[in-house]
């Protein structure tokens, strides 16, 4: 860490951070600045590059290189404060320089909004309801057929191609006649409706078959990675060339040794059985972990800010558009929906929300509880998930450090700790008891629906 950071509480949520720069630093850094600066300077008697760092700076001026300089490495020591400090804004810093700063170091301040706390409710022995775990019906068949299919053979079949089936084709992308190499293929084998061709192939390809050519036209967007398509509007004709269906062996302890390392069909089917039933019971976990959070969410104060939540919303909207090939594509899926990209960002801003109110509260409790997580745990676990993942520990740690994914990785833990304190403070009740208690009447609920009929006995259904 090369900067010292002083905190300043403000008024409404907002701090200053006082950050002091060592001279050290800030002359290795306008050294880095001279030197790139040199690299475009021409001097007439010094060669480009080899311009002494005296003449640069008498050259463009000590201004120049010191503006230079903060553009080029602010932004480091400001993240670098903001590690330090713990401090976790919501919006750009306003950033002010102390003209009086001792000797060659640089003083900065940077005051910010930070992220709101949340003002815990009394959150222990809330009682939560918790489901069975219970195997829905005919996961094990669904299960089953997951490893026919990987014993199965694709085969040939002369009809339309349908959801489930391999299909074998040939396509040529062209933009203004000019066929693009990136986007044409051959003998290329895709399975229809696993999610793996855009939309646009999909719809195009169902109902063909063997001998059909179809066209489709893409758009993509002005931030796609790939260069020869961004912002191009492709046009593209399919072949195709087969189709094919899986043809899957019938159960039988021959099936069993080809996909596990059973010798028959009953023990393949208990192991089965048993992954299901952990399953089951993970998700019932997993659920009510959430909704202990969400109780005591309801019990707590949280003022949740609208940026924060526009933040959120904008975040789900990258998402999305990454998972569907980008934003033209997720504004055609809305499109195809009769739904305009405003309202449905409306639609999730509630539950975008929620989410932001819950992390807060989980922050809250991990300060309350005053849970802490040191390097060696850090390091215990980056390990633990190289050994997992069959990669090297020492050089997952190494390479986790680097990339600046290690204070990530400690506050992860932390909230993680968190969570599991607020679900070992609770008491779990059987769902129906606290389905049941939800039509419990209150005088809110007579207010809200008008209803004095509501009351709950032990008698009712």
């Amino acid at each position: 860490m090369t900067v010292s950071t002083e905190i300043t509480e403000l008024d409404g949520d907002r701090v200053r951070l006082d950050v002091a720069v060592p001279e050290t630093e800030v002359e290795q850094a306008m050294a880095r600045t001279v030197k790139k600066i040199g690299r475009d300077v021409r001097v007439p008697g010094f060669r480009p590059g080899k311009v002494p760092a005296s003449v640069v700076i008498q050259r463009v001026g000590r201004e120049t290189v010191m503006q230079e300089m903060l553009r080029a490495e602010l932004g480091e020591w400001y993240e670098e404060a903001l590690v330090e400090s713990g401090i976790k804004p919501i919006d750009d810093p306003d950033v002010d320089f102390d003209d009086a700063a001792d000797g060659g170091g640089l003083k900065f301040s940077a005051t910010v909004t930070t992220r709101p706390k949340a003002k815990l409710g009394d959150y222990q022995g809330i009682e939560v309801g918790k489901a069975e775990p219970e195997v829905p019906e005919g996961s094990y068949d669904t299960e089953l057929d997951k490893l026919r299919q990987l014993a199965g053979a694709l085969v040939p079949v002369e009809r339309v191609a349908e959801p489930g089936d391999h299909i074998r084709i040939d396509f040529d992308g062209e933009v203004g006649g000019k066929t693009l190499g990136s986007a044409s293929a051959r003998q290329h084998v895709v399975e229809l409706g696993a999610g793996r061709l855009m939309p646009q192939f999909e719809s195009a390809l169902r109902g063909a078959k063997a001998g059909d050519e179809r066209s489709v036209s893409i758009e993509y967007d002005r931030d796609d990675q790939r260069g020869e398509l961004r912002g191009k509007d492709v046009e593209y004709t399919v072949r195709v060339a087969e189709v094919y269906e899986r043809e899957m062996p019938e159960p039988s302890d021959e099936l069993a040794r080809k996909v596990s390392e059973f010798d028959s069909m009953e023990e393949l089917r208990t192991d089965l059985e048993e992954r299901l039933q952990q399953a089951a019971e993970s998700r019932v976990d997993e659920l009510y972990r959430g909704d202990v959070i969400d109780a005591v969410v309801d019990k707590s104060k949280v003022d949740v800010p609208k940026k924060m939540v526009d933040d959120r919303v904008q975040e789900i909207v990258h998402a999305t558009a990454d998972r569907v090939g980008g934003q033209q594509n997720l504004l055609q899926v809305l499109a195809a929906r009769g739904i305009d990209i405003g309202k449905w960002q409306a639609e999730i801003a509630p539950e975008a929300e929620r989410a932001i109110a819950r992390q807060l509260v989980v922050e809250a409790a991990a300060v309350e509880a005053g849970i802490e997580v040191g390097d060696d745990e850090v390091e215990e676990q980056i390990r633990d998930d190289a050994v997992s993942a069959g990669r090297d520990p020492e050089e997952l740690l190494t390479r986790v450090r680097n990339e600046g994914a290690f204070e990530q990785l400690r506050e992860d833990l932390r909230l993680r700790r968190a969570v599991d304190h607020l679900v070992a403070a609770a008491t779990p009740i059987p769902m129906a008891t606290a389905e049941a208690r939800e039509k419990l009447w209150t005088p809110e609920s007579e207010v809200e629906t008008g209803d004095a009929g509501a009351l709950w006995t032990p008698g009712d259904a």
